[in-house]
């Protein structure tokens, strides 16, 4: 099912789906339907509205980093209209039940934390940039890296 200018996200047998890359301060609104085995479409439920808020977090996650033993630095560039009052940046191993919380370094809008190779388990590192704006709304931008041995075009400095 698809409105006039809408597009239409076929999210596959799920009960969930997360939605990324909306833009902050603009209105969204959203039908669902289900397709049956036959595909066969259901009609479209009550539409649903969300207005997107909060600092943007423009960062394209890695998740494949194929150099063990080496340092990662991850880039974000973080943004708000209000202002931001709070930038941090969060990271554990692969298997750790605890977070490190860290100040990524600023200049102007990019903001980076470079995890060294000591905090890097053979799984990998879980991690996460979280802002927060002067008006108390917050958004974060996460991902997994998993370590690899093959060559992937992801290089750090």
């Amino acid at each position: 099912f698809s409105l006039a200018g809408a597009n239409s996200i076929p999210v596959g047998d799920t009960t969930n789906y997360v939605l990324t890359g909306l833009i902050n301060n603009l209105s969204y609104y959203f039908v669902l339907t289900a397709i049956d085995k036959n595909n066969v479409e259901s009609g479209a439920s009550e539409e649903a509205f969300v207005w997107v808020h909060g600092p943007t977090i423009l960062h394209t996650p890695v998740q494949r980093f194929s150099y063990p033993g080496k340092n990662i630095t991850l880039p974000a560039n973080i943004t708000d209209s209000s202002g931001l009052s709070d930038v941090k940046f969060y990271y554990k191993p692969v298997g750790s039940s605890y977070y490190f919380e860290e100040i990524p370094f600023a200049a102007g809008n990019d903001y980076r934390y470079t995890v060294f190779a000591t905090s890097i388990s053979a799984d990998g590192v879980d991690y996460y940039f979280r802002a927060k704006n002067k008006n108390g709304d917050t958004n974060i931008s996460s991902s997994t890296i998993v370590s690899g041995n093959i060559m992937e075009s992801y290089r750090t400095a």
